[in-house]
């Protein structure tokens, strides 16, 4: 197990205190608080399950993306005070004055932390297009038998949904709260659990 599959599993400790505590609270007979004082903990946890696996990946995309990263995606990648500059970035020998005591390690990194530290996952098409692009195999993940990839599209929706939206859909001019039960989340973290074993099960043998 990776170090950074360890700290994802001490996060998802952090989810399940979350629905543990929902279930404690409902089981005890707080029925008379309004749903949305129980069920906002699962929509917490949903939003920590995402969080937990972003960063996660990210850490692996930052690791091994000097490494093994193609070379369509480091030509998109400039230096931290260049981010969100359109077309492509030229630099001078002036330009790299203030980075002359460092590395080209020093630089790679800096510059790879920055782009990341920008960067979401926000489908599994996405999480697959970011693993192509370490030569890492997600295919046996998206093959099995039990479509968790659907699974973490769903959460990844959700999570979008609570963050933006404050989980709630309108009707015309009513607006409810949508319903949440447990059983998504402990489905969704199984989801995510496995693909991360399917990613650091690779990334160990590098």
């Amino acid at each position: 197990m990776t170090d950074y599959k360890k700290i994802f599993v001490t996060n998802l400790d952090r989810v399940d205190s979350l629905c543990n505590l929902y279930s404690k609270l409902k089981n005890e007979g707080e029925n008379n608080a309004k749903d949305y004082k129980l069920t906002d903990m699962l929509r917490a946890a949903t939003v920590l399950l995402h969080s937990s696996f972003e960063e996660y990946y990210r850490c692996v995309i930052t690791h091994w993306l000097p490494i093994r990263g193609d070379e369509k995606t480091l030509e998109s990648i400039v230096l931290p005070d260049d981010a969100g500059k359109k077309g492509n970035v030229k630099y001078t020998l002036y330009s790299l004055m203030e980075f002359k005591d460092q590395t080209i390690g020093d630089l790679f990194e800096v510059s790879i932390n920055g782009y990341m530290s920008r960067t979401t996952f926000n489908n599994f098409s996405e999480i697959c297009a970011w693993a192509s692009r370490i030569n890492l195999d997600l295919s046996e993940f998206k093959n099995m038998e039990t479509k968790y990839y659907l699974d973490i599209d769903k959460a990844v929706s959700r999570r979008h949904k609570i963050v933006h939206e404050a989980d709630t859909s309108r009707n015309g001019e009513n607006e409810r709260l949508n319903s949440i039960i447990p059983g998504n989340v402990i489905q969704w973290k199984e989801a995510y659990l496995l693909l991360v074993d399917a990613i650091d099960n690779q990334i160990e043998k590098w």
